[in-house]
């Protein structure tokens, strides 16, 4: 005499109707939220760098103290540098 297994679980063919009804509307439901997401996103994000965006914020940037120096020596003699414009 052939013995059930407690542990199997045997679904119907309504069961697996509902299963795959559910598993669509979840799949749906997802698609929804994730696109919404993504307008989401888009709506708030900032504009990609552009050239004009990227030579502003270079010109923004604090600058460096060793590019100051060496923008204050050009120009001068080296006696300038040394004692100093009297």
């Amino acid at each position: 005499m052939l013995r059930r297994d407690p542990t199997r679980i045997e679904l119907r063919a309504e069961d697996l109707i509902d299963f795959d009804r559910a598993r669509e509307e979840y799949l749906d439901s997802v698609a929804t939220s994730n696109s919404a997401k993504k307008k989401h996103k888009a709506t708030t994000a900032a504009p990609p760098p552009t050239p004009a965006n990227q030579t502003t914020a270079m010109t923004a940037r604090k600058p460096d103290p060793f590019e100051l120096a060496e923008r204050e020596r050009k120009g001068k003699s080296a006696k300038e540098r040394i004692f100093g414009s009297n």
